[in-house]
């Protein structure tokens, strides 16, 4: 695991350890669901943006199915970056995808039965009014922009009201914000007007 994390360059985060891996499943959703209740609770009165990366991101698209209305009403913005649709779907992309799927089911908390953030945007109980903005880039090879891109047609599909799609053309994953001047450029020029539109 250690050497595995060492080729990818990953820091040896706790949540990167195979032993407590879910990828974005069950625990990672229950964890996300009460850092937002905490926070209502604790701020009843402000305007709340949900934000993840990766499998951040594709928890906080699966969540979104088990929160109320009243919960709902409170978030204003969702910005997530290049959310998985399925950990099958992301794995394909990988030589080495056998390997680490057998790993993941085998020693994780990983669960083949999992909801998928696909499953998620397919849910009848998916809000299709609260503000969402995907965010990809034709350069990041950890999550092809063609993964993201199945959650963006499917809610599409659905009529969301508020959907917004940034597509990047140079950064690499986990970096979109920073790594090419260009791409920064687009998308924090994106964010702020979001920002000023939903969230004021």
């Amino acid at each position: 695991n250690h050497w595995y994390y060492g080729v990818e360059g990953a820091t040896h985060y706790p949540y990167n350890y195979i032993t407590n891996d879910n990828v974005g499943g069950e625990r990672d959703v229950r964890q996300c669901l009460d850092a937002i209740r905490a926070c209502i609770k604790e701020h009843p009165t402000k305007k709340i943006i949900l934000f993840g990366c990766s499998r951040g991101a594709s928890t906080v698209v699966t969540c979104l199915v088990s929160l109320e209305k009243h919960e709902l009403s409170m978030i204003k913005l969702v910005i997530v970056e290049a959310p998985f649709d399925s950990v099958p779907s992301v794995l394909a992309t990988y030589n080495t995808c056998t390997i680490i799927q057998y790993a993941l089911e085998k020693f994780s908390y990983y669960n083949k039965d999992q909801t998928s953030p696909l499953d998620a945007v397919s849910d009848t109980r998916f809000p299709l009014d609260v503000p969402i903005v995907f965010i990809t880039s034709d350069a990041d090879t950890i999550v092809p922009r063609t993964n993201t891109m199945r959650l963006v047609e499917k809610l599409r599909e659905r009529d969301h009201t508020t959907l917004r799609h940034i597509e990047l053309k140079n950064s690499h994953h986990s970096y979109v914000s920073m790594h090419n001047k260009e791409d920064s450029l687009t998308y924090h020029s994106a964010i702020h007007d979001l920002y000023n539109k939903y969230c004021q």
